[in-house]
C-alpha cells in the first residue's frame, strides 16, 4: 500500500477493523491467563485448563489471522 493512501478512509477503516480484531485477541489471551492461573489454584479439571491455556487462545489467534487475511483480500479486490 503507498503511502499516499494511508490517510484515505477506507485505508483508515480497513486499518481501524484489524486492530480492533487484534485488540480482541489480546484482551481474550488476557483474560484466559486470568482464567487459567485461577483453574490452577482451583486445582480444576487438567482438561479444563488446557482447555483455556491453550485452546481458547489458538483459536482466536487462528480466527483472528483468518480475518485479516480476508479483509485484505477484500480491500485489494476493489
Amino acid at each position: 500500500m503507498p503511502e499516499s493512501a494511508w490517510h484515505t478512509p477506507e485505508f483508515l477503516r480497513v486499518n481501524r477493523r484489524i486492530s480492533l480484531a487484534w485488540g480482541y485477541v489480546v484482551l481474550i489471551l488476557g483474560a484466559c491467563h486470568i482464567v487459567g492461573a485461577f483453574l490452577a489454584v482451583q486445582h480444576a479439571h487438567p482438561l479444563l485448563r488446557l482447555l483455556v491455556d491453550w485452546g481458547v487462545p489458538v483459536l482466536a489467534f487462528l480466527r483472528v489471522i483468518d480475518d485479516t487475511r480476508r479483509t485484505a483480500a477484500e480491500t485489494s479486490s476493489h
